[in-house]
């Protein structure tokens, strides 16, 4: 399992650890998602908004 969470609170790495992720055949991801990520009390600057995670995950399944 890969947690982005514990693994980074930057968005701006989210993207790049997704494909890390996945090119080393992880069994599964835990991403935390907010509709409102900047009003969030407990993740700082880390949880995707939906729209966006519906992004990455499109830009990922083209790749596969």
């Amino acid at each position: 399992m890969f947690n982005f969470s514990h693994a980074t609170d930057f968005l701006e790495f989210v993207p790049m650890m997704l494909m890390v992720a996945i090119a080393s055949a992880t069994d599964s991801l835990m991403i935390k998602v907010y509709p409102k990520p900047p009003k969030t009390l407990s993740d700082g600057t880390g949880p995707l908004t939906l729209k966006r995670l519906e992004q990455l995950l499109m830009q990922e399944m083209a790749v596969l």
